[in-house]
């Protein structure tokens, strides 16, 4: 394995843990597409971010931008506001 799967497990657990966090947390709704093949994760919220939700976001796009900060040349985090 090289260094840029420690980079993608990093940011596996940063997703996995803003889900269990929205999931336990909070009750805003949302859906998940996962994209193994393409290493994409797209979450999409159906209703407006609760006060939790929203702070448990900024949490989430701090944690990605560092670590693409630090490691850019291993992934890209690209936000998508619709």
């Amino acid at each position: 394995r090289g260094l840029g799967d420690v980079y993608k497990r990093q940011v596996s657990a940063l997703v996995i843990n803003f889900v269990n966090s929205l999931d336990e947390l909070t009750d805003d709704h949302y859906q998940i597409d996962v994209n193994q093949e393409d290493a994409e994760i797209d979450v999409v919220f159906t209703e407006e971010l609760s006060k939790e939700g929203s702070l448990l976001l900024r949490s989430l796009i701090l944690g990605l931008t560092s670590v693409e900060e630090e490691h850019g040349q291993y992934l890209d985090v690209i936000f998508k506001e619709v």
